[in-house]
């Protein structure tokens, strides 16, 4: 599977049970509760919460969220 790096990820707000994410605000709650997360680690949980119940590897999640012209992975 390939990933597209270009694919949009600021659409339309997410929801699941007792969890929302506003793209456009770029926030999290959990239960009602806001959380407090770094660029990347938002862009991870966006990119898992629009591809339920599928499998990445570590390679591919990084294809999807960072730059890899700066970043060496090396999977186990």
């Amino acid at each position: 599977m390939v990933i597209q790096k270009s694919e949009q990820l600021y659409a339309k707000d997410i929801s699941s049970t007792g969890l929302a994410i506003s793209q456009s605000q770029r926030k999290i709650q959990v239960n009602g509760n806001e959380i407090c997360l770094s660029r990347y680690e938002f862009d991870v949980l966006l990119f898992l919460s629009k591809h339920p119940r599928q499998v990445f590897t570590r390679k591919q999640i990084y294809e999807a969220v960072w730059d890899l012209s700066l970043i060496h992975i090396s999977e186990p």
